[in-house]
């Protein structure tokens, strides 16, 4: 049987309608997913990404295109099985920015907070000193990034991790920042010890496949 959307849609209006002429304290949440969320739709891509920070931390430009590049790199190179090639090139657009306004905090630790950094300024990065809590959950000391309901990513300048080795570090940042990208995109976690899109990235989580890549 083919559902008709159009139909269907009537109905549901229908059933919000009755649900509230009886007082039904039933709760409805209504979610958005795309078909098929790829980070290239079958396309080569060259993104340029509007970057912000808070006026308290110390990011900039080359910090900024050192990152990039990493994420870059992990993208297109094949580390392994169900690894593929992701022809795409992200890049900075402009300066990095300072926050538009002073009361914006440098630390996310709850909605407030993140709902006033995600809506400083119009940029696809926000960089900040830290965050302890991201889509409702409170998770302090390990949160790298954070994309939820909103157009930007946020991310976190200093890694909470003082047992990496300078080029880990380095590369870790890459993929968080590549990590919040897919979801930028509209991709999940998934559940693989190697992919970028697990849920706890680490220095090895250098796997896109090709669902994720289009």
């Amino acid at each position: 049987m083919i559902f008709n959307k159009g139909f269907g849609f009537i109905w549901f209006l229908l059933y919000l309608a009755i649900i509230s002429l009886f007082g039904c304290s039933q709760n409805i949440v209504l979610t958005v997913s795309l078909d098929k969320p790829v980070l290239l739709n079958g396309e080569p891509v060259e993104d340029h990404l509007s970057i912000s920070r808070h006026a308290s931390v110390n990011f900039n430009g080359t910090d900024a295109d050192q990152v990039l590049q990493t994420a870059t790199d992990v993208a297109r190179t094949t580390d392994g099985p169900d690894d593929v090639e992701c022809d795409i090139i992200l890049n900075r657009h402009v300066s990095v920015a300072e926050f538009t306004n002073a009361a914006t905090p440098a630390f996310i630790d709850d909605w407030e907070s993140y709902d006033a950094v995600a809506n400083d300024n119009p940029s696809d990065i926000k960089v900040l000193a830290g965050m302890d809590w991201c889509n409702g959950k409170f998770q302090p000391n390990v949160l790298l990034g954070c994309t939820g309901a909103s157009d930007s990513m946020t991310v976190v300048t200093d890694l909470p991790i003082n047992q990496l080795a300078p080029d880990d570090a380095k590369r870790l940042k890459g993929i968080m920042w590549l990590h919040e990208y897919g979801h930028l995109k509209g991709l999940d976690h998934r559940n693989d010890a190697n992919a970028v899109m697990n849920e706890e990235v680490e220095p090895y989580n250098t796997r896109l496949n090709e669902t994720e890549c289009g």
